[in-house]
């Protein structure tokens, strides 16, 4: 029987996870970003996020031609971190609630107003799935917990998938960093995403891939990215998460 499991991913402190971590400093220099090969699932056109619902507080959303929980034991690699979801969709509210589940119902209190609500699928080592129809960006406003109006947002955008949370020192290994893109093509010559590390290294990410980060240093990181278009403005961001690499025991 698939055991339905549930989390809410909140924004954590940079002070509470000081807290937590060595303070000595941090050497970044032997740091690596390296591309990802795709997903098989990112060619599957039959994968689609048709929209959602939601009325008196309960989120539905509509995924078609993907099991939600399904394991994938292809990607239980030595050195990476494994969600024991296994293949997910994430929420995201105004880019800051982050909330990823293996059930396409959610129980949850959106406040009243207008919201900008995005959706994605994402594989459970954390690349996100990237079949055509497989996510939703809309702006939505919000009632006594029922959407009152859901209109396409078609600004050019991004979705910050992972790394979310913390990792093991055998997990530091290989953290993958992965993000949603909306309304715009990445490439050389096209919009590019700025990849920040505790705001002393940085990266461009010129293609929509999947990335590795290598030899991550214990203790907290700040992981930060800013989408820019073809003349390097800043179009959109930054959006930054707080990770944990916990100390050898």
């Amino acid at each position: 029987m698939r055991v339905k499991l549930a989390f809410f991913l909140f924004l954590f402190s940079f002070f509470l996870l000081s807290c937590q971590s060595s303070t000595k400093k941090q050497d970044l220099s032997k740091v690596k970003l390296l591309p990802l090969p795709a997903l098989a699932l990112d060619q599957d056109s039959s994968i689609q996020m048709r929209g959602f619902n939601y009325q008196n507080g309960r989120l539905s959303m509509i995924v078609q031609n993907l099991l939600l929980g399904q394991a994938v034991d292809s990607l239980r690699k030595r050195g990476q971190k494994y969600i024991p979801l296994g293949l997910h969709l994430h929420l995201v509210l105004n880019d800051s609630l982050h909330a990823a589940q293996n059930d396409r119902n959610f129980q949850i209190d959106i406040p009243d107003g207008p919201q900008l609500f995005k959706a994605f699928l994402s594989a459970p080592n954390g690349q996100v799935i990237r079949a055509p129809q497989a996510f939703v960006c809309r702006d939505i406003e919000i009632l006594k917990q029922s959407v009152r109006k859901s209109i396409p947002n078609r600004q050019a955008q991004i979705a910050y998938a992972s790394p979310l949370g913390q990792f093991s020192p055998q997990e530091s290994q290989n953290v993958i960093v992965d993000f949603y893109r909306y309304n715009c093509e990445i490439g050389p010559k096209n919009y590019q995403v700025l990849l920040e590390l505790d705001q002393k290294r940085s990266w461009w990410i010129q293609n929509w891939q999947a990335h590795s980060l290598q030899n991550l240093p214990p203790g907290p990181h700040q992981i930060q990215l800013s989408l820019y278009n073809a003349q390097k403005e800043k179009v959109y961001g930054p959006i930054a998460e707080e990770i944990l690499i916990l100390e050898e025991e």
